[in-house]
């Protein structure tokens, strides 16, 4: 399908979600009418020319996936990575750089966040999502009490540095040693359960978004984005956290996790993911929602100059998880260069051009 097909096709869906979602409100009695709003917005996105930022050389092993990038209150672009440690007994640490010239040169990297030993986080702290408000940066992250991987919850940090020290959430508010999770899994152990955190600020809630992989109580294995809302004034916002429901559902497994962010100058919610991951054929896929619960797809973007193999996406935002759309934002991923090379990716970012299309006179 050429781009111009793939636009059209891209409108016709936004204009069928926007009226399903409009009549859906009006059936489940939030609103006394049924007629469609004036006015409306379909998101697209195209991505520029890539950098690979690290790069495993020669070696057998390395790897740095998952990013989280937030420009801080003195526009310098911050970045977390999951990747190795130099020691044993952690899968991963989140890795720590930063730029001063919208991606174009990056600092040497420093650990950022490391899980506590002997804790029930001991295994890592991987697939970062960040925020920043009221001084402090909190890290949401993947961890699990589970050998091989699975049975994962998500997990939060705060601290004033973007490299620490960390006072860690033990469950009824910030400090000590014994970390417990934000959002627990609790079900099917033999499953991958809840990670890949992200967040955004908006109105004085935090939307939590995580992925849940696992067994209903019908038995049905699933792979969704699902959602919490707390509020954001609370210090101890996590203890203020109400399940919000399915974002994404129907996912197949080689779609990865939703990183979400907002752009306030329209009032949306995007996401962004990656599709058929790891393999040839891979790319990014935009998500949009209204309301910062329920996501449709919107947009596949023209992945001519993104990578083969990606997965594991992160896009630009601020401390609050919105984006300006008055200067560069990005999105980075990791990929592999040859077949699956299993724990041996690179990373690249791209600039992502965002187009916001107002759809007027829908009536």
């Amino acid at each position: 399908m050429n781009t111009r097909n793939k636009r059209l096709l891209s409108v016709i869906l936004s204009l069928c979600l926007l009226l399903g979602a409009c009549l859906l409100t009006a059936c489940t009695g939030d609103t006394q009418t049924n007629e469609l709003p004036e006015r409306g917005f379909m998101v697209e996105a195209e991505i520029g020319e890539g950098q690979t930022i690290y790069d495993p050389g020669d070696a057998a092993w390395g790897y740095r996936y998952g990013p989280s990038m937030l420009y801080n209150e003195d526009g310098v672009l911050e970045g977390w990575f999951s990747g190795p440690p130099d020691y044993s007994g952690t899968w991963d640490v989140l890795f720590y750089r930063y730029s001063t010239d919208y991606g174009k040169t990056w600092s040497e990297e420093v650990v950022g966040v490391e899980p506590i030993k002997g804790s029930r986080e001991e295994y890592s702290c991987c697939d970062p999502g960040f925020i920043k408000m009221d001084g402090y940066y909190y890290a949401l992250y993947t961890s699990t009490i589970e050998s091989q991987g699975r049975y994962n919850d998500v997990y939060g940090a705060r601290s004033t540095s973007p490299v620490g020290p960390w006072e860690k959430w033990n469950g009824s508010s910030w400090g000590g040693d014994d970390p417990q999770p934000i959002v627990m899994y609790g079900s099917d152990v033999e499953h991958y359960g809840i990670g890949e955190p992200s967040a955004v600020v908006v109105n004085g809630k935090i939307y939590l978004y995580y992925t849940y992989k696992g067994r209903l109580g019908n038995g049905q294995v699933v792979n969704q984005t699902r959602g919490a809302i707390g509020d954001a004034t609370d210090p101890n916002w996590p203890a203020t956290l109400k399940e919000a429901g399915v974002c994404v559902g129907g996912k197949n497994s080689e779609e990865d996790s939703l990183d979400v962010k907002y752009i306030p100058d329209y009032k949306l919610w995007v996401g962004v993911t990656t599709c058929k991951r790891f393999s040839k054929q891979s790319y990014i896929q935009i998500y949009q929602s209204f309301d910062g619960v329920t996501f449709y797809e919107a947009y596949q973007v023209n992945d001519d100059l993104a990578q083969p193999r990606l997965h594991n996406i992160g896009m630009t935002g601020d401390g609050l998880g919105h984006i300006d759309l008055s200067i560069p934002q990005f999105v980075c991923y990791a990929y592999a260069k040859t077949g699956l090379d299993w724990g041996r990716w690179s990373t690249e970012i791209n600039q992502i051009n965002w187009k916001i299309t107002e759809i007027k006179n829908l009536r």
